[in-house]
């Protein structure tokens, strides 16, 4: 792990002001074939696999869950056959992102367990009564993404599937502490049968609109550009709320994002 960080000076103190974090590349030692006639045959099957970009490295050990880094090919050596009718290669590819996971949430439905105007999980996290309306419907989440200073907030996807009717201009928001800190909200109608997937994460960034027959259109202009949009989930917990749902079937994935594993 290596932070870049810049500083102000003031006299003589540093005045911290960003960090931002190298992404490294890694090096991997492939062995290619049994004998002389499979080992080209083998190496030119991983080069067409390699053409699929970009890619996923997957990561885990004894007693740790799997961890997920994207990542892209940057080359790969090809040498003679060697006495042992192999070839040692090296392979070597870029990481574009940190390490994370993707978890789903629990979905709740409108609920006032204790009749005093809060709309509890467990009895526990709640969000008031008069935030929502019997249909809306919420998650709550909880992101413990580790970033070391760099970041302080997770991209989402979000998918609405329009099951037993249209939908029509569908909205969302991120409260903490019962308060709004983020939104997002489209124009537009999903017909039954069809989908809407918004994703906040920077390298696929997308709003896209999918008919019953499965047809993707881009929603970028059915976007409300009065909101903040492309919502992401903050550090720590959040409430993510619906608007304007009906009876959609609706699911999120966070994108739980560690800098060192």
């Amino acid at each position: 792990l290596v932070l870049s960080n810049t500083y102000a000076n003031d006299n003589i103190y540093k005045i911290f002001t960003k960090s931002e974090m190298s992404q490294a590349e890694l090096a991997f030692k492939v062995i290619f074939g049994e004998d002389r006639v499979s080992t080209y045959s083998f190496y030119y099957q991983f080069s067409q696999f390699l053409n699929h970009q970009p890619m996923v490295l997957s990561y885990t050990t004894d007693g740790t869950d799997e961890y997920l880094r994207d990542c892209r090919f940057k080359s790969l050596t090809k040498s003679e056959i060697g006495e042992q009718e192999t070839i040692h290669e090296e392979l070597v590819i870029d990481f574009t992102s940190t390490w994370y996971q993707l978890e789903s949430g629990n979905l709740f439905q409108y609920t006032d367990l204790a009749n005093d105007g809060k709309v509890y999980d467990y009895q526990y996290d709640y969000i008031y009564e008069d935030k929502i309306s019997v249909n809306q419907r919420f998650f709550l989440i909880n992101n413990n993404s580790s970033y070391f200073g760099i970041a302080g907030k997770s991209p989402i996807e979000i998918v609405i599937e329009a099951v037993s009717g249209a939908v029509t201009d569908p909205s969302w928001s991120i409260l903490v502490d019962n308060k709004v800190v983020q939104n997002d909200a489209y124009n537009l109608t999903i017909q039954k049968g069809g989908k809407l997937i918004v994703s906040s994460n920077p390298q696929s960034r997308r709003a896209t609109l999918v008919s019953p027959d499965g047809i993707e259109s881009n929603a970028y202009q059915n976007q409300d550009m009065t909101k903040t949009n492309f919502v992401t989930a903050p550090i720590g917990e959040s409430i993510l709320l619906f608007n304007n749902i009906g009876q959609a079937n609706l699911s999120y994935k966070l994108r739980k994002e560690v800098i060192l594993i």
